[in-house]
This record gives C-alpha cells, sequence and structure tokens, in this order.
C-alpha cells in the first residue's frame, strides 16, 4: 500500500516597508506521505513553513545584530 506524499517549498521575505528593501529571505522545502492526502499536504507544509521561518528570524536576528553594532560605535 502507497500513502500519497507530498512536497512542499515555502519562501519568506522580511521587507522594510519604508525603502522596500529585503532584509532578509528564506526559503525552504519539506515532505510528507499519510494514508490521508489531506494530512500529508498539511503536514508538509507546515514542515516547510517552519523551516523558513526559523531560518529568516535567524537572519533577521544576525542582521539586528550587526547594525546595531554598527550603530553602537562612538564618533570619534
Amino acid at each position: 500500500v502507497r500513502w500519497p506524499s507530498f512536497r512542499a517549498t515555502v519562501t519568506l521575505k522580511a521587507v522594510e516597508t519604508k525603502s522596500g528593501r529585503v532584509l532578509a529571505e528564506s526559503s525552504r522545502d519539506a515532505a510528507s506521505a499519510d494514508p490521508a492526502a489531506d494530512a500529508a499536504r498539511a503536514k508538509a507544509l507546515k514542515a516547510a513553513a517552519t523551516l523558513a521561518a526559523e531560518s529568516l528570524a535567524a537572519e533577521l536576528y544576525e542582521l539586528l545584530e550587526r547594525e546595531s553594532a554598527v550603530a553602537s560605535v562612538p564618533e570619534r
């Protein structure tokens, strides 16, 4: 018996609204199989979204750390 399997790709971008500058971007894939096709689809989408969100959050954190370090350097 073969279970239905699905693959999902989720792409996320964090965009600064004033300038339109892309601050961070992440795209992740995931696959899932389940006896119920709807469940397999949902599991694949949830897994891809979770991976993309975690990656995007890490990228944003690094960006904010870099930018705040630059902003906190005293002027001479």
